[in-house]
């Protein structure tokens, strides 16, 4: 073969190769597509407060305006043994007796009512009071300690704490109302969990099991406390032949829409004769029975033919939350007085609410 001849086929199978390439990657195509998901707590907001629901006798108060207990000796409270009077006013709470003491302590204020937010957003808390009007003493608008007027008169005020410094809300015949706001739990006291197929916030387990009283508690949780105090005048008091006023107070702190509940099962009583039970789970559900008390009567809620009920967004199984509204039968009976409703668990345990109509 000639050298001229090999140079021709050589040409001609470059050519070839040229081509086949191009005619290669002409044809050759790829395709794919991918989908998006999303990383995101659904319900960043936690509701979880301690709110005392029952105030028991804390807010029974005494008037003393000519200093007759001190000059008795305390007999009527079975004498120093017995009770300490402790302060310079004249109007007195019974507060707590300290552990492990059998005397009655009282002062010129009654226990405190605290309220803890363990949510991992603020919450607003309300106090409002009313105070029944009396006949022959005049309600008071600040101290009247130091008057010396014939006329019999009191005061009678919330106290609390309110950015540092004491505030003192009088509760006229008209009322009262106190309104805060209880900042978040510390950064310390939540983490995001994956549980059951979503992001949940969710207290830690330190945070969790902290109790009221505990050293870490108050660093861990934001509180609000109030008091009742007060104290009366000089005047002529021999005159008036029934009791003082009696003072009722309530106080709410409203779960924002945006939050779920955190603190399990827990129910609620309105005014308006709502009553709620949020929370319920499988293992803690409704056990059908709701017993609400109120002075001396105490009736199953579940034996009333004509209550209605919200079931939209409860199930017998799985839980979720359930309500009822009580009949104008209920509401009239309830007015003046304060109910407790008490709802028994599947598990056997029980959540309670108490309000004043």
């Amino acid at each position: 073969m000639s050298k001229k001849f090999r140079k021709v086929l050589a040409a001609v199978l470059a050519a070839t190769m040229v081509l086949g390439s191009g005619v290669v990657a002409n044809a050759a195509e790829g395709s794919g597509s991918g989908t998006g998901s999303l990383d995101e707590v659904k319900h960043p907001d936690v509701f979880n407060v301690i709110l005392p629901t029952d105030a028991g006798t804390q807010f029974n108060y005494i008037l003393d305006p000519s200093g007759v207990i001190e000059d008795t000796d305390f007999e009527k409270y079975g004498g120093t043994a017995s009770a300490s009077f402790v302060g310079t006013g004249n109007m007195w709470f019974e507060n707590k007796k300290a552990s492990g003491s059998n005397i009655r302590p009282f002062t010129n204020e009654s226990d405190p009512v605290t309220a803890y937010n363990r949510s991992n957003i603020d919450v607003d808390i309300k106090v409002t009071a009313k105070l029944a009007t009396p006949s022959k003493i005049i309600i008071a608008t600040n101290s009247v300690a130091n008057d010396t007027t014939a006329t019999p008169s009191m005061y009678l005020a919330m106290k609390a704490t309110e950015n540092n410094a004491p505030k003192e809300y009088p509760i006229i015949v008209a009322g009262a109302t106190a309104t805060a706001s209880i900042a978040s739990a510390s950064n310390l006291a939540y983490e995001t969990r994956y549980v059951n197929g979503e992001y949940v916030n969710k207290l830690t387990a330190t945070a969790s099991e902290l109790k009221e009283g505990d050293n870490l508690f108050d660093t861990y949780f934001k509180k609000y406390a109030f008091v009742l105090t007060g104290d009366c005048n000089k005047g002529d008091w021999r005159g008036v032949t029934e009791a003082p006023p009696t003072v009722s107070l309530v106080w709410t702190i409203d779960k924002p829409d945006t939050a779920v509940e955190g603190n399990g099962p827990s129910v609620t009583l309105t005014t308006a004769g709502v009553i709620t039970m949020s929370g319920l789970t499988a293992d803690k559900n409704y056990a059908h029975s709701a017993v609400l008390a109120y002075g001396t009567m105490s009736d199953e809620l579940d034996a009333d033919p004509n209550m209605v009920w919200d079931v939209d967004n409860w199930n017998a199984t799985t839980g979720g939350t359930l309500s009822f509204k009580l009949n104008e039968a209920w509401l009239n009976a309830l007015q003046g007085k304060t109910a407790t409703v008490t709802v028994t668990l599947t598990d056997g345990s029980t959540i309670t609410c108490t309000q004043q109509f």
